[in-house]
């Protein structure tokens, strides 16, 4: 049964921003996976550390459902947000609070980063020309914003399919159906992406991984289709079995074949035609899944209250690749195990982020932005 009355707006969920917060933490420390050996991109990358096969796993697991799960939660709060306000006035509040910071990130953040580890790590006076170079060279958004210019392209896609096709809201809530067709889609899709664009590709005017733009697709819209958070289950019975079952015959088949671990293609796994580049595919959904709704499940269970910390995640988020590539490059001549880099020093980027998101908030009409 299908109704186009729109609900009444409902008191905000708690503990999806503690979903979001957990998100950014996990962020934080992913990046900071990168710069002592774990696999991705990130502004410093210790010479001190090759390649770690520990932090490599921790770097997959978490990009098979963190960004996802970002998405997952922002389409429901846009849907939401659609549901209260007219479309116009919708676009304007997520160009202020996506397109700005998007744009400012990208124009000075990336050139304080270069000149932050010179000043560092080569003991270099502060050079104008980095500004002037990177303003000259600068092909599109540039750092972890992606996430920022994508959903403001999610949701205005959304907000133009209000304005044509006004929602029909169900009280029927995604279920085993809906969610598998959306996860077999994004196997599908994300395998037929990468064939062409292996996932370690980076599209340039996105700065945006376009092999695992289907699986945002598939969160965004999952996002959308939930009627009511608090009563939605993520993780029905017979799904959990079956993503479980998926997931250990894909990896054992996988691990069967390759014999020695250390004989992957990382090439082959990322992309092309191939039984990799298909495991891969299924792994990094089904997986990823399972995550997600363990993660969702806990969060509702047991931290469904406000923080204290919950208004500063954004900003943090916005700020921790500057504050983080400090730290780390002030760190550079520490001895430790990467292991004990990435606890102590993600334990370090995560507070002093934190705190640098609560002096921005400060400033008179950050509010109104971040």
């Amino acid at each position: 049964m299908a109704s186009d009355q729109k609900p009444k707006s409902k008191p905000r969920l708690e503990f999806l921003d503690t979903i979001r917060d957990v998100l950014t933490v996990l962020v934080i420390y992913m990046h900071t996976v990168v710069a002592y050996g774990g696999t991705g991109k990130w502004a410093y990358v210790s010479k001190a550390h090759p390649p770690n096969i520990l932090l490599e796993i921790l770097s997959a697991l978490a990009q098979t459902f963190y960004m996802a799960s970002f998405f997952m939660i922002s389409g429901f709060f846009s849907r939401m947000s659609l549901d209260r306000k007219p479309a116009a006035e919708f676009v304007r509040g997520k160009l202020i609070r996506l397109g700005i910071p998007t744009v400012i990130y990208t124009l000075v953040v990336p050139p304080l980063q270069v000149a932050i580890m010179q000043i560092l790590l080569e003991k270099k006076s502060l050079d104008i020309g980095i500004f002037l170079d990177h303003l000259r060279n600068l092909e599109g958004v540039k750092g972890p914003v992606w996430y920022c210019a994508l959903l403001l392209i999610f949701d205005c896609l959304q907000a133009l399919k209000v304005t044509v096709a006004p929602f029909r809201f169900s009280e029927r809530q995604p279920g085993f159906t809906f969610i598998l067709l959306g996860i077999v889609s994004a196997v599908v899709v994300g395998f037929c992406v990468r064939i062409v664009f292996p996932c370690l590709y980076v599209w340039p005017p996105l700065n945006l991984r376009l092999g695992f733009v289907p699986q945002y697709v598939a969160a965004y819209i999952l996002g959308i289709s939930i009627r009511n958070m608090e009563t939605w289950d993520p993780l029905p019975s017979p799904m959990m079995w079956l993503l479980s079952a998926i997931t250990t015959v894909v990896l054992a088949v996988s691990v069967a074949t390759l014999g020695d671990p250390s004989a992957v293609d990382t090439e082959e796994v990322c992309g092309g035609l191939s039984g990799m580049s298909a495991s891969y595919a299924v792994v990094n959904e089904a997986l990823g899944y399972l995550l997600f709704a363990a993660v969702f499940k806990l969060c509702r269970a047991f931290a469904n209250k406000r923080s204290r910390f919950t208004r500063y995640a954004y900003g943090a988020f916005l700020l921790h690749p500057l504050v983080s590539v400090a730290i780390e490059a002030a760190l550079d001549d520490w001895m430790a195990s990467a292991e004990m880099k990435v606890a102590v020093v993600g334990t370090i980027n995560v507070c002093t982020s934190w705190a640098a998101a609560w002096a921005l908030l400060k400033v008179p009409g950050m509010k109104k932005v971040i």
